[in-house]
């Protein structure tokens, strides 16, 4: 996977649609990997139940003040 561009194409067909969504269908369609594209906020009090299982975690967010 190292050859996986750090950055993805957008187009314009994928305005409105949840960025974890498009991610896991481009993951599947060029590896084959399946991958569950969660679109929930996360917080302290589910960082827990959500992560439970994974294997890894994708941002997302769009700029670095939310990430704060």
């Amino acid at each position: 996977m190292k050859d996986f561009p750090v950055t993805m194409p957008y187009y314009k067909s994928d305005v409105g649609a949840y960025k974890a969504k498009m991610i896991a269908n481009t993951l599947y369609r060029a590896l084959g990997v399946a991958v569950d594209g969660r679109t929930k906020e996360l917080t302290s009090a589910n960082t827990s139940q959500l992560l439970k299982g994974s294997a890894i975690a994708i941002d997302t967010f769009d700029n670095s003040v939310v990430k704060r």
